[in-house]
């Protein structure tokens, strides 16, 4: 409910949880009912804030979102035009939205361009830790000389345009502190993502646990990612709701590594005393 409230855009979340939902053990009649359930429950808070603004009769007014699916293929189309070769119509600028119809002949007639935009937001998306708002907004070790939302966008159109590289040798020169900060968060989180990876494969072939739940926890972070890119710029808080089902696979990677540490740890010893009565045993013969 929470998740499809603060995003709409995974308001199909709780529809692909009730899905899974009938692939448990339970009864066809609990099964639905649990689906259904699901469902109501997903809306609630969203139904709850439009009664609300209608029982208040605009007394608290809310303008509308710009954040929808046209709007955002607009910001994309946008991004595809500052790459290069490729020119926004004029009636588009005006309204500042693409229907997807027109999207799509935009791909296909520039697939590079687009291609480009897309690399750059999956690197954003899987090497941005956050650490710059954690350490320089809100423990203020560092300054990024960020006053507005124009100033935040520089370093996508650095990525966009000059590459990832462009953008790092930015950073350093903009704060070396912050450059620090952020390469040692990205460290760790490759190594919380290839532990989470390791994870993610024990989970898929966990066959004592539920069909339902395994497909639950392994889509989760498919979706979140995969609906990240209808937004016109991927940032590092939309990975937020695939991070929970990240959680998940990081514990049962490392605690699987740990196991299998310990256990051949465990064996050392046998094979040897095994070696060493096989040794006396020829020495007695």
């Amino acid at each position: 409910a929470v998740l499809a409230f603060v995003r709409p855009l995974y308001l199909l979340y709780p529809l692909m949880v009730a899905t899974l939902v009938m692939f448990t053990d339970y009864g066809i009649r609990d099964r639905l009912k649990s689906a259904l359930l699901i469902c109501a429950l997903s809306v609630s808070l969203t139904a709850a804030w439009q009664g609300a603004l209608a029982l208040n009769n605009g007394r608290y007014p809310v303008e509308a979102s710009f954040h929808g699916l046209a709007s955002n293929l607009y910001l994309r189309a946008v991004r595809v035009e500052a790459v290069g070769g490729y020119r926004v119509p004029a009636e588009t600028k005006e309204r500042k939205t693409m229907p997807p119809a027109e999207f799509l002949q935009l791909a296909a007639g520039h697939p590079f361009e687009m291609a480009r935009t897309f690399v750059s937001d999956g690197i954003n998306l899987a090497a941005n830790t956050g650490a710059s708002m954690v350490y320089g907004r809100f423990f203020g070790l560092f300054s990024l000389a960020e006053r507005n939302d124009a100033e935040v966008f520089k370093w996508r159109d650095v990525r966009d345009n000059q590459g990832f590289g462009a953008m790092l040798t930015m950073l350093w020169e903009t704060s070396p502190l912050g450059f620090i900060i952020n390469l040692a968060a990205g460290a760790l989180w490759v190594l919380i993502v290839v532990c989470a990876a390791w994870g993610a494969l024990r989970l898929a072939g966990h066959v004592a646990l539920p069909v339902g739940l395994r497909l639950l926890l392994l889509l989760t972070p498919a979706y979140a990612l995969a609906f990240s890119f209808i937004s016109g710029s991927v940032r590092w808080d939309h990975r937020s709701p695939a991070e929970f089902a990240i959680s998940v696979f990081f514990a049962i990677g490392v605690l699987s590594l740990a196991g299998q540490v310990i256990h051949s740890r465990a064996r050392q010893p046998a094979r040897s005393r095994s070696e060493a009565a096989l040794t006396s045993g020829h020495a007695l013969e």
